[in-house]
């Protein structure tokens, strides 16, 4: 009764303020609510988006690096390479057979990456015990000697199984190695080793179809929590960083500054866990 009281004795021009100060303060918590709700339903419906695309491209990305193994599946059984490969192997280097066999296997290599160049294969490596076979040996020779006899070392322990080597992705990119067996031998005895190089940053740039306004897209991939891979926009302490927030589908993260909308998904024949990041600030 009392402030009931207080109401009544107060001015008409007071009562005419404080309804417009309560009409003002209903209308913001009804405006605030639903800025939340949009902002709610925009987030869910760019999550939806980018995990569309995240999907589609982590399947091209398989289907890539399928299409990769079946090339060197070809390369390996080639009866002409084969028969090269032997030779060299079993010829002096120096004998007019060697030389001609390392000219047709330069040139077999040669005219494979030919056929299947798109701008994401860089080159392939042909490596003998007495001599390489290269389409491009500036930029295989761009990889530090140690690291090459290292990654041949590893793909010969796989015994002629496809050999992904991940580690040296963000420098230098993804490599795909593979031991070449004699055929005509029970004991699969190995005549050479095979890389190939790939440009992953420009595989992700082909598979991912992004929507118009949403151009300005990053990407990170991790293994085991260990960064393999981040694009050239994104700091790798920013890309490290985001293992950190422990994204489970998406969220809005800030990386040294700058607000991100982050999407989580899997690459799963690789056990990759692959991360699409928009700058959120282009969002609001």
């Amino acid at each position: 009764m009392k402030i009931k009281g207080k109401i009544e004795n107060l001015s008409l021009y007071k009562k005419f303020v404080s309804i417009f100060m309560i009409g003002i303060l209903l209308v913001s918590i009804v405006a605030g609510i639903a800025i939340h709700m949009v902002e709610a339903y925009y987030q869910k419906m760019l999550y939806k988006a980018l995990t569309e695309n995240m999907q589609y491209s982590a399947n091209e990305i398989e289907d890539y690096m399928d299409s990769m193994e079946e090339l060197t599946e070809i390369i390996l059984s080639d009866e002409k390479m084969q028969s090269s490969l032997s030779t060299i192997k079993y010829e002096a280097s120096n004998s007019l057979e060697a030389m001609n066999a390392l000219r047709n296997i330069r040139s077999g290599v040669g005219l494979y990456y030919q056929s299947f160049s798109d701008n994401i294969l860089q080159y392939i490596t042909l490596y003998t015990d007495s001599a390489n076979a290269y389409t491009n040996i500036l930029e295989a020779d761009s990889v530090p000697k140690d690291i090459q006899e290292e990654m041949i070392s590893r793909t010969e322990k796989e015994k002629g199984k496809p050999c992904w080597i991940t580690d040296y992705m963000d420098e230098y990119g993804l490599f795909l190695g593979r031991t070449v067996n004699s055929i005509e031998s029970y004991k699969l005895e190995p005549l050479g080793t095979i890389l190939l190089n790939i440009d992953i940053e420009k595989l992700l740039d082909k598979e991912t179809k992004v929507a118009q306004k949403n151009e300005k897209m990053e990407y990170v991939i991790f293994k085991d929590n260990n960064m393999l891979f981040h694009t050239g926009n994104l700091s790798e302490e920013s890309s490290n960083e985001i293992v950190k927030e422990n994204i489970t589908d998406y969220k809005i993260v800030t990386l040294q500054g700058e607000k991100y909308f982050v999407v989580c998904g899997e690459i799963e024949r690789h056990n990759w866990d692959y991360y699409c990041l928009v700058t959120w600030d282009e969002m609001d």
